[in-house]
């Protein structure tokens, strides 16, 4: 038998989830610490504490996976409500300042103009499934991710184009960062 054949044996009679330890950490999180606690007390042969944070990532796992949080939301308009004009969208959203506040309209006007220099954009990409929305911005905008992302009136202009093609069941945007292409892109008319 190996020498290393013999070490898992021995980790295995001391009542050791070998799977547990197989797996890749890092410290980001409360889980990750704990691991690597263990995986350094399973290098030493302390066995004991190594189960014992075994254990506790077992149970920190659970704990994820089983953690329930309750958020209030408001009933009452959400989404974005476009009225189109001839050269222009009209976006109607509704926010809160304060939770206890009372919703307050929100009007923001995004030109076609803008919106077709965002499908000129668009139609650039060759893969058109989870195009990550780092890129449409810094094609549209010339310069990078972080500067697109600070200006805060660009980043909304952006967000609310993409919004404006997906209500129009042109694309699909998720929040998360990626946007897929659905339909093909024709430029918008302007009159």
């Amino acid at each position: 038998m190996s020498k290393k054949n013999k070490q898992i044996e021995t980790i295995e009679r001391k009542g050791l989830d070998l799977s547990v330890f197989k797996k890749k950490t890092n410290a980001k999180t409360i889980t990750g610490l704990i691991l690597s606690r263990a995986k350094k007390c399973l290098e030493d042969k302390n066995f004991e504490l190594a189960k014992t944070f075994e254990e506790l990532y077992k149970e920190a796992k659970a704990l994820e996976k089983t953690e329930k949080v309750k958020i209030e939301h408001w009933k009452g308009k959400s989404g974005i409500k476009l009225i189109e004009e001839p050269d222009r969208f009209i976006c109607i959203t509704y926010k809160k300042d304060e939770k206890d506040s009372e919703p307050k309209e929100i009007k923001k006007e995004i030109k076609k103009e803008n919106l077709n220099d965002l499908i000129i954009v668009l139609n650039t990409f060759k893969e058109t499934e989870k195009i990550p929305t780092s890129e449409i911005a810094e094609k549209l905008y010339g310069k990078n991710w972080k500067a697109v992302f600070s200006d805060r009136e660009k980043h909304i202009a952006l967000t609310y184009m993409l919004n404006i093609l997906e209500q129009r069941e042109l694309i699909k945007y998720s929040r998360r960062g990626l946007t897929t292409i659905i339909k093909k892109l024709n430029y918008f008319m302007i009159k």
